[in-house]
């Protein structure tokens, strides 16, 4: 009865409050024995810690511990989904991106060598996390380089990495022809040469590990059984569907009610109350939260947008109000884990018409907008 009352406090508390039970029964035996007052140093000699634990005391550190270890075995996914948090946490993005968070920091380490001799190559390539702008610091590391390159070599470099817009080459090689160097100082050019073709091959090894991991995601995802059911909910494509699986995983009992889930993402808002039944009534954004799922969350429902019509009315009808746009989708979200939280449930594939007319039928108000569809 006590465990389960200071269940809830800080795990600190259990060692000091089971000292003073041992304290406190060191202190009835004593009084058994005809001495009074609490007991000493002798006494715990005589009625050690071990003494208890043989008469088969549980103290609360350990009903604490078994607590925490059942609670992470009850959430503990299969091995499957592990697999693809695993994967998430080094590739793309199913559970946590780690690798394009490196893949950004090289990139622009990148581009700041880039700058300091060599600022043309940022308007002859793009973007630097791809295989082209590689290719071209690898081939052309300085200006007086891509200078002496004939406007025809450059062409066929720029067809042969899909790069075929007309207007767009023709610019890169007007750059290439009048571009005039930052700095002529051999020294510099030299050593931002060296720097930027190795930051360049650090970029094309996460390129390539990112890709890899990302076709490993998508075999996982396939091969998963709550794939199909995933598959089913508008907006769930290729890189949504693993989160969503990776949040879920197969364990129906993970979930108490669809409100846990909306509270675990975070798009469900905080409800405080102060001053009795009639005080004050606050209602803000949940700060506790994974922003990396919460983030997930909104902009699967961002997507849903796009194929299912009673999102966009509910957006259209929220923007009326003007509410902000992240705002209407942090709340479409919270609708929409409600439906996917009850479809993983009973294992049921979503339909958009089974729910646009069980809105309806409960006379939703986005019944109004959903009528003629119908």
């Amino acid at each position: 009865g006590w465990f389960e009352y200071f269940k809830h406090c800080r795990h600190r508390v259990f060692p000091k409050l089971d000292s003073w039970i041992r304290r406190r029964l060191r202190s009835i035996l004593r009084s058994r024995q005809g001495r009074r007052g609490l007991s000493r140093g002798a006494d715990h000699q005589r009625w050690s810690n071990a003494y208890f634990r043989q008469l088969g005391l549980f103290t609360m550190s350990e009903a604490h511990d078994l607590l925490i270890r059942s609670l992470h075995e009850k959430h503990q996914p299969e091995s499957r989904m592990r697999e693809i948090r695993t994967y998430g946490s080094e590739g793309g993005g199913a559970y946590q991106p780690s690798l394009p968070l490196y893949l950004v920091r090289e990139t622009n380490r990148l581009r700041a060598v880039l700058k300091s001799y060599y600022p043309q190559a940022l308007e002859l390539v793009g973007d630097l996390d791809t295989p082209m702008a590689c290719d071209l610091i690898e081939r052309w590391p300085s200006l007086d380089k891509i200078v002496r390159s004939r406007p025809s070599t450059l062409r066929a470099f720029y067809t042969q990495h899909r790069s075929r817009s007309k207007e767009l080459m023709e610019q890169r090689l007007e750059i290439a022809r009048t571009a005039v160097a930052l700095t002529r100082d051999p020294a510099m050019i030299e050593s931002g040469s060296i720097q930027a073709t190795g930051l360049v091959r650090v970029v094309r090894a996460l390129l390539e590990s990112i890709a890899e991991v990302d076709q490993t995601i998508a075999e996982r995802y396939q091969a998963h059984a709550e794939h199909k059911l995933i598959d089913s909910f508008p907006g769930a494509g290729a890189v949504i569907g693993p989160r969503l699986i990776a949040l879920l995983s197969s364990d129906r009992e993970r979930f108490e009610s669809h409100e846990d889930l909306q509270r675990m993402t975070g798009v469900a808002p905080v409800t405080s109350r102060s001053g009795g039944r009639d005080g004050t009534i606050s209602v803000h954004r949940r700060l506790k939260r994974s922003k990396f799922i919460h983030q997930t969350i909104v902009e699967w429902a961002g997507h849903t947008l796009k194929s299912s019509q009673w999102a966009r009315e509910y957006y259209a009808t929220k923007e009326a109000t003007g509410a902000s746009r992240f705002k209407i989708l942090r709340s479409l979200g919270y609708k929409w884990l409600r439906i996917l939280y009850h479809c993983w449930k009973t294992r049921v594939l979503y339909n958009e018409q089974t729910h646009q007319e069980g809105l309806i039928r409960r006379r939703s108000p986005l019944a109004a907008r959903l009528l003629p569809a119908a």
